[in-house]
């Protein structure tokens, strides 16, 4: 837990500690919030130089903190997009979405998308589920676990670069459908996307 006091009333700086609903409810506001990304701003008092704070860990760093507030900051769908996939979806293409996004934000923006629809029986999934599902040991694609997962799967969240090669790879040697192989086409925004485009 990185906080474990809420500041009340700042002008009069009173605290209180945060009790387990309390800690609860905000992880539920953190994760929750309608595809916004968020930010939590907190502080900590040190009565130490900046010299040892420049040696702590993350950890160190990150304990002990007053919850100021949390922030959501809106990262809006592009107004073309939700067309863009409903044209996808007639021509027969199948639109997936990888990210790093936590669950229920990557999950809020495909429904916003139309990537996914409500009660449709697409699978939204973590990266680490998927790792864990399709890969073996050696980090080698097990095809008939991959085959039994990717027909339904819309949504990889909290997603490696490694993750959209290994989707990617299993698509194209999949042979689930009798037409063979599936085409595949990969667009992305960043140097993480690079990977999958080998």
């Amino acid at each position: 837990m990185l906080c474990n006091v809420n500041l009340l009333q700042p002008q009069r700086d009173d605290k209180t500690l945060l009790s387990k609903e309390t800690h609860r409810d905000q992880r539920q506001m953190f994760y929750a919030s309608q595809a916004y990304r968020t930010l939590c701003l907190a502080y900590r008092d040190v009565d130490v130089t900046p010299e040892v704070v420049k040696n702590w860990s993350d950890e160190e760093i990150e304990t002990d903190l007053t919850c100021i507030c949390i922030v959501g900051i809106e990262d809006p769908v592009r107004e073309e997009v939700p067309e863009s996939i409903r044209q996808c979806n007639e021509a027969g293409i199948v639109v997936r979405m990888v990210t790093g996004d936590n669950i229920v934000t990557a999950k809020s923006i495909a429904l916003k998308c139309g990537i996914i629809s409500p009660n449709d029986g697409s699978l939204v999934m973590e990266g680490s589920v998927f790792r864990a599902r399709v890969l073996d040991a050696n980090g080698n694609i097990k095809q008939d676990e991959f085959d039994k997962i990717w027909p339904m799967l819309r949504v990889l969240a909290r997603s490696s670069p490694k993750d959209k090669y290994t989707l990617v790879s299993g698509l194209i040697q999949s042979n689930v459908y009798p037409h063979g192989p599936q085409v595949v086409a990969v667009t992305g925004d960043g140097t993480n996307d690079a990977p999958a485009l080998r």
